[in-house]
């Protein structure tokens, strides 16, 4: 049974058992007393979990923000709203309004306009899964026909027509959750209920209070609760605890009891001003565009905006991005929040185009990508634990999704925090998704992704897992590699003296001989640099130590001063440097403890450090190498890859090639870095927006054939000779599906190919590719490149035959324009041949 919230009842399992052992002594008829009791109290948290399991499941809503208000639109005898909080719905207090003016905004209504299912529609096309409309704002005016006094809107505009009932019927008829907000404490139309002028004009009664309690209030909310239906929320905006209030705590019980009486599957939000608790209150509100800090276990909300009024405001200029949007909304789910978006319609009932525009951009994304949103929560990690964005998980089951906000530009994905490995990982597309390819070091994946990101807004990548098992202490890695210690990733905040950032300086860290620890993973083995940065406002060097596992090093701070923030203006700023601490070498991945510590009692400001693998001049230069993925145009058609793998200890480049025909793109071999397998298909895909629908290898090992099996489980026919595949078959490697005819020639789209066996060599099933209308040969390993020292692995071949076989290549295709070798350079191609030939000497 899930427990949403920390309920005064305590665990009633370990209650029960607690007075069990108290009343050992007493008699029968006590112990069943306490287990009827506590059945009960089982029925009000089972009852409280399964009222909010639709709005745990929904997570987006949307707030309608409309009344009289709407009419004025944030102007007032050609004043605008006073006050710098210019929420159009205060301008009756904001602009001092009399109650008398202020109803004759009634007659600007445009009634034949007005159409709540056009609200509905827009809701529904957002993705949105309940509605939530102002029934009485702070101004007091009903939209309904209240039988409570003659302040409403129909009454004002002199119109027969019911908002509240028209919305109500829509909701239903679209399949939509409906709930009011009813402003409860303040009402400016009633003259014993909450102002708060009377801070200065004197505070009303008690009696008073509860006379416009009993008098509108309560009947207010009997109506709105009797006549329309089935109502999922009652929605109440006091932003502050009851105690601090004119509220009696009975009243809002009051309040409870009629509710859970007319409606009992109704939630009731936390600004009814009661303590967040399954009796009273069913989800948190958080503040107006206050969205979450922290991962928490009972259901809340933050409700917002998507310009900065409320209500419509013609004044508006403060429009937030789409961007801006999806970030609020991932972000409170994936602490297991969710979030209800305002529209502010005009009098006429026109939304916004701002508005519209928004809330269709967020459904398109929605219709695709919901699956990563509705019924999903967060995982226990740290906030803001990656730079690239949010993950979510599934409420059910261990599938998680990762929003990328910022795609890398290196083409790796760094995932921090879960210690499992996933079964599987698909990029999310429009049409379907595509399998990326991944590695998992310790707490760290590592996910290769295509160079162009799949949805302008957030792209998608779900994860599979059996189960999933978080490292919720370990620091995260940045986008580009390297890792950023600080105070927000410690181990143990709560100790430090931790100043947040300002709008100049960074966070950092008072430090002043505490020790600060931190959780880290190194994903490899070498070499890694330590840099440190601090703020020394004193006048001397401040010694520090930094401990990394068994690796300890000493370094000394100098002192610095300021830095200037803007010029002309006298504005400087404390200046934080870089300050490179050491090296340590590991010989093995593995996870480290990290200490820092100030040598003495000066105080640095300490803002993070940073450890980052690192790159010696041979491997940072600019090579080919250093790309897991080459490509390289050999003609319009035809295309040569190479990719690279660890072979006796040296790295080894493998030569292939694809080619370009109208009907699709066909590999001949296969990537010999598994990771490249996925990424090889996303780079053609990108580059030449055309998929590819035939892979042939050259014969059976795994710089040829490797991928046959990632190939036939994503549907691309694989093609190999019958000697090939009874090889493969004999070695337990997968096989191709489909058979090589030796000697035919291939028409594909256009294009022409052959494949030839002229003997064994480098291997006993050893083919070469012939493309006669560029007389281009493509030798495959069984031809080595002008490089070569050797013949390289020659233990399933056949050396003695090697060179009759080659021998009788180049009797059958004496014109060739280019031979393409299996390894190693290719440009060189006149010397290829001759250099095999010069290899196979000597050979008998």
């Amino acid at each position: 049974m899930k427990v949403a919230f920390h309920f005064s009842l305590g665990n009633p399992i370990l209650e029960v058992v607690k007075l069990l052992n108290m009343f050992q002594q007493s008699n029968l008829k006590n112990y069943l007393i306490i287990i009827i009791l506590y059945s009960f109290s089982f029925s009000i948290v089972s009852g409280q979990s399964s009222r909010t399991e639709w709005f745990e499941e929904a997570r987006y809503g949307m707030f309608i923000h409309w009344g009289l208000y709407s009419a004025a639109e944030g102007l007032w005898k050609g004043e605008k709203l006073r006050y710098a909080n210019n929420y159009a719905e205060w301008i009756r207090y904001r602009n001092r309004i009399s109650k008398e003016e202020y109803g004759e905004l009634a007659k600007r209504f445009v009634w034949n306009k007005i159409d709540p299912e056009e609200w509905v529609l827009l809701a529904k096309k957002s993705g949105m899964k309940y509605i939530i409309i102002t029934s009485k704002h702070h101004d007091g005016v009903a939209l309904w026909d209240t039988k409570v006094g003659d302040y409403s809107l129909p009454k004002l505009s002199g119109t027969n027509r019911d908002v509240i009932k028209e919305i109500a019927d829509a909701c239903r008829k679209h399949d939509m959750k409906l709930g009011f907000y009813y402003s409860h404490w303040l009402d400016w139309e009633h003259p014993y209920a909450w102002d708060h002028n009377q801070e200065l004009t004197g505070h009303i009664t008690d009696e008073q209070f509860n006379q416009y309690w009993q008098e509108k209030a309560i009947p207010q909310m009997r109506e709105l609760l009797t006549n329309y239906g089935d109502i999922a929320i009652m929605w109440f905006d006091m932003w502050i605890p009851y105690e601090k209030t004119i509220f009696k705590r009975e009243q809002l019980e009051q309040a409870v009891a009629l509710i859970r009486e007319l409606q009992p599957n109704c939630l009731i939000n936390s600004r009814l001003g009661l303590p967040t608790d399954a009796k009273y209150v069913d989800f948190e509100t958080l503040g107006d565009n206050q969205f979450g800090t922290s991962y928490v276990d009972h259901p809340w909300e933050t409700p917002g905006t998507i310009a900065h009024s409320w209500g419509y405001n013609g004044q508006e200029k403060n429009w937030k991005s789409t961007g801006q949007l999806f970030e609020s909304l991932i972000s409170n789910v994936a602490l297991n929040g969710g979030f209800t978006l305002n529209i502010g319609p005009r009098a006429d009932g026109a939304v916004p185009d701002e508005s519209i525009n928004r809330l269709n951009d967020i459904g398109n994304w929605l219709e695709q990508y919901g699956e990563a949103l509705y019924d999903n929560t967060g995982l226990d990690l740290q906030i803001n634990q990656h730079d690239w964005g949010k993950i979510t998980k599934t409420r059910k089951s261990n599938i998680v999704y990762l929003h990328v906000f910022n795609w890398p530009l290196d083409g790796k994905l760094r995932v921090s925090g879960i210690n499992s490995k996933p079964l599987k990982a698909e990029l999310l597309l429009t049409n379907g998704s595509k399998p990326l390819s991944f590695e998992q070091h310790g707490p760290l994946l590592h996910l290769q992704l295509p160079q162009q990101q799949s949805d302008p807004f957030v792209s998608v990548i779900r994860l599979t897992y059996n189960d999933i098992i978080t490292a919720p202490a370990i620091v995260a890695e940045s986008t580009f590699g390297g890792f950023a210690l600080t105070a927000k990733n410690t181990t143990k905040r709560e100790n430090l003296k931790f100043i947040k950032e300002d709008n100049t300086r960074p966070a950092y860290v008072q430090a002043a001989g505490e020790k600060i620890t931190w959780k880290l993973y190194l994903p490899e083995a070498g070499t890694y640099n330590l840099a440190l940065s601090a703020h020394n406002a004193t006048k001397k060097n401040i010694p520090i130590v930094l401990r990394v596992g068994d690796h300890t090093l000493h370094a000394s701070i100098a002192p610095n001063g300021k830095i200037v923030a803007e010029p002309n203006e006298n504005n400087y700023t404390d200046e934080f440097e870089d300050t490179h601490i050491g090296k340590i070498t590991i010989d093995q991945a593995s996870q480290y403890s990290v200490e820092f510590q100030v040598e003495g009692n000066q105080e640095l400001w300490l803002n993070r450090i940073w450890i980052e693998k690192r790159e010696d001049a041979k491997q940072a230069s600019v090579s080919t190498q250093d790309k897991p993925l080459v490509i390289e145009q050999i003609n319009p058609k035809l295309y040569l890859f190479t990719t690279y793998h660890e072979y006796e200890g040296t790295k080894v480049s493998a030569n292939a090639l694809y080619l370009l025909t109208k009907e699709g793109v066909l590999l001949f071999d296969t990537p010999w870095d598994p990771t490249q397998y996925q990424p090889l298909l996303d780079s053609i895909q990108e580059k030449h927006d055309m998929p590819v629908i035939g892979v042939y290898a050259t014969h059976w090992h795994e710089d040829r054939a490797g991928g046959f099996g990632y190939y036939n489980n994503i549907g691309i026919p694989t093609y190999a000779t019958a000697r090939t595949n009874e090889l493969l078959r004999a070695n337990g490697k997968p096989l191709a599906t489909r058979k090589i005819e030796e000697g035919k020639t291939y028409s594909v789209g256009g294009e022409s190919f052959v494949f030839d066996f002229f003997g064994p060599g480098h291997s006993m099933d050893n083919v070469v590719v012939w493309f006669p209308e560029y007389k281009i040969l493509d030798g495959g390993c069984f031809i080595k490149s002008s490089d070569a020292k050797n013949l390289g692995n020659t233990s399933d071949g056949d050396v003695k035959e090697w060179k009759p076989s080659m021998a009788r290549l180049l009797a059958h295709y004496p014109e060739i324009n280019l031979v393409i070798p299996g390894h190693d350079d290719w440009k060189a191609s006149e010397q290829h041949i001759e250099n095999t030939f010069k290899l196979l000497e000597g050979v008998h």
